[in-house]
């Protein structure tokens, strides 16, 4: 079982520029968000869900063993931060 408390804390969230739609702000505001996450040094999931998590999710696994997940599909960062946390 996932403790969702636990994973909420192990996030870490963070604002860059958007490439996505905005208009004439898209490169002034930070509207992407993004979200990373050390799987391996996880308390919230156990081991056999670290290795379902190194096999299902290994395109969005960087160099430093995090997952990594970025939204900017929206002009605005809370609706992005919305998306990412949902994925």
């Amino acid at each position: 079982m996932i403790n969702i408390d636990k994973l909420k804390l192990e996030i870490v969230f963070s604002a860059q520029r958007s490439r996505g739609p905005g208009g004439q702000n898209v490169n002034k505001t930070n509207s992407a968000a993004q979200i990373k996450w050390s799987y391996k040094e996880s308390s919230a999931i156990s081991e056999y869900q670290k290795d379902l998590v190194a096999e299902k999710l290994k395109s969005y696994i960087n160099k430093e063993n995090e997952v990594y997940l970025r939204s900017d599909i929206y002009r605005d960062l809370e609706s992005n931060k919305k998306e990412v946390v949902n994925r």
